[in-house]
């Protein structure tokens, strides 16, 4: 699936929003999605190396931490 996502970093949060069908590649800032609306809003926090850390859990496992690469071309977990 494609998700829209926006990053504020003023207020350390990243949403993620499924995205309609037939988005292009390219979206207007005026259509980014709003924070918490139809998505999931997750706070983070930056590292010292100022990559974006998101603490989840996935299923019922332990709470781990991810680094959320928004300039990746492919999603990696490890």
């Amino acid at each position: 699936n494609d998700f829209l996502v926006t990053i504020d970093y003023k207020e350390r949060q990243l949403s993620l929003r499924h995205a309609p069908r037939n988005t292009p590649n390219l979206v207007e800032p005026a259509s980014l999605p709003i924070p918490g609306q139809n998505g999931t809003t997750v706070p983070f926090r930056l590292t010292e190396s100022g990559l974006i850390s998101v603490e989840t859990q996935l299923n019922d496992g332990a709470v781990l931490n991810f680094i959320f690469d928004s300039g990746a071309s492919t999603t990696v977990v490890s």
